[in-house]
């Protein structure tokens, strides 16, 4: 049985915080990794004064890369809700609008976090953020690592 990373980020503001830096961190170590910090900025603010209990698809964290066109979004899940299934992750294509806000393709990430799950997310998000990763290779990484 898998053991979930803070398990009561809806309802616990306190560990709503931990599990924002600890994904933070996640992206940051990678992007560190391949001198990306300064590319990549955050996207949306998740205020935990916003959440919505009923909301178990909770969108927590998310980087864009306007000049590279690409975004993240990751989804963090209630384990208590989402027993079915643990991670799965997709593309999501935007237009480009003259607003320079928005990047045109997002890797959205949807988990249950778990010590498992954040290394895949490492895996994908390390592809992801490579100069030549596109929409097809990084859905192509996805089949391949997650059938």
């Amino acid at each position: 049985m898998l053991s979930y990373l803070f398990p009561n980020f809806l309802s616990d503001e306190k560990e709503f915080d931990e599990a924002v830096r600890y994904w933070s961190s996640l992206c940051d170590e990678i992007l560190s990794k391949y001198g990306q910090s300064g590319v990549w900025e955050l996207w949306l603010n998740h205020d935990p004064a916003t959440i919505d209990q009923d909301d178990d698809n909770f969108s927590i964290y998310s980087l864009i890369s306007n000049n590279r066109k690409k975004g993240l979004i990751i989804h963090q899940q209630d384990p208590k809700v989402h027993t079915k299934w643990e991670v799965a992750a997709w593309t999501k294509e935007y237009e480009r609008e003259s607003d320079e806000f928005w990047a045109s393709v997002y890797l959205v990430f949807n988990c249950n976090l778990s010590q498992k799950n954040a290394e895949v997310f490492r895996e994908i998000f390390d592809r992801w953020v490579q100069p030549d990763c596109d929409k097809d290779k990084i859905e192509a990484t996805i089949t391949e690592l997650l059938g």
